[in-house]
């Protein structure tokens, strides 16, 4: 068995927690480590903003002492973050803490983003997001209306969302100061530099607005449904597909290969997001990512191509 990757393995933990506890929003954490592990909980007041919270006891006994702050929900992600290093098996005893809004953008791993990522699972559960997104569709007013009572900061809500959420939505918060876009979606030409509101507003394929916490967000989202095909008939297999679609756009064999890889790469990339969804959520997002990537872009006119997204979409959502 290959090493399991340190995301999803926080996230599974979090799952048997929440699926074990029976919790669903608004989830109380300071509630969970008074009763459920016995824990001293203290909210003090210290002049040090760059420490959160510091528990102690750890094994036996633990004590939280958590910065009192004037953003109450901002404290309640701290107390579940301490709750993810009781919870979380590798974890050893830390002396001081500091804790984000969810999992970080791009950072290596470490105890303290694993702690925030357990709390954004804890406090935004996989399973309830799921079942958010089977409810509403892509009707993301809806959705983010109903984030709006999970009691936890404004991004960490996003940061939340965006763990459910396949390529193609980007959420703009705090006059635009914010920007959160699920995995794999593009936020336009690199000469942005940044991402620019008016480019998101001229190529997005549908956009609204809700708020959370009284704060305004816009969302956007970067492609259309696309009709599923019916189930094909055709007696060729996966590869033979592909590699019959490429052959029409290159007669190089290694652009073939190189292209065979590339393909079968943003399916594989797609798959642990999709299992267990509609087959034509995956369908929409795959051409909306093999759009987006130069070297596939010619395949998309490829009837045989499309059979064979249509068949692997199928796939990865039955896994």
């Amino acid at each position: 068995m290959g090493r399991v990757p340190p995301e999803s393995a926080v996230r599974a933990v979090a799952r048997r927690y929440v699926a074990k506890h029976g919790l669903a929003p608004p989830v109380d954490p300071r509630l969970l480590l008074e009763k459920l592990h016995g824990a001293q909980v203290h909210r003090e007041a210290w002049p040090v903003e760059e420490v959160d919270a510091i528990l102690t006891g750890f094994d036996e006994n633990p004590a939280v002492y958590y910065r009192a702050t004037d953003n109450a929900l901002r404290e309640r992600f701290t107390l579940a973050h301490e709750l993810g290093h009781l919870i979380i098996p590798w974890h050893t005893p830390n002396s001081s803490c500091a804790s984000g809004d969810g999992e970080p953008d791009s950072t290596p791993r470490t105890n303290e983003s694993e702690a925030d990522l357990f709390a954004s699972c804890l406090l935004v559960p996989d399973l309830w997001l799921q079942e958010l997104l089977n409810r509403h569709g892509v009707d993301m007013s809806a959705i983010l209306q109903e984030l709006d009572a999970v009691e936890v900061t404004t991004i960490a809500a996003l940061r939340g969302l965006r763990r459910m959420l396949l390529p193609g939505w980007v959420f703009v918060a705090y006059q635009g100061d914010v920007w959160i876009a699920s995995a794999g979606t593009s936020l336009g030409p690199a000469e942005l530099r940044t991402p620019r509101l008016e480019w998101l507003r001229a190529e997005c394929r549908q956009s609204g607005s809700a708020t959370i916490n009284a704060y305004p967000i816009e969302w956007f989202r970067m492609h259309e449904d696309a009709l599923l095909p019916p189930f094909d008939e055709d007696a060729r297999t996966n590869r033979e597909l592909l590699l019959q679609a490429i052959s029409v756009v290159t007669a190089s064999i290694t652009g073939q290969r190189h292209l065979e890889q590339v393909a079968n790469g943003v399916v594989g990339a797609m798959k642990n997001k999709t299992s267990g969804r509609p087959a034509g959520q995956a369908y929409s997002a795959l051409l909306y990512k093999i759009g987006e990537h130069a070297e596939l872009q010619a395949l998309l006119d490829v009837d045989s191509f499309q059979t064979w997204v249509a068949r692997r979409s199928r796939e990865i959502c039955s896994t």
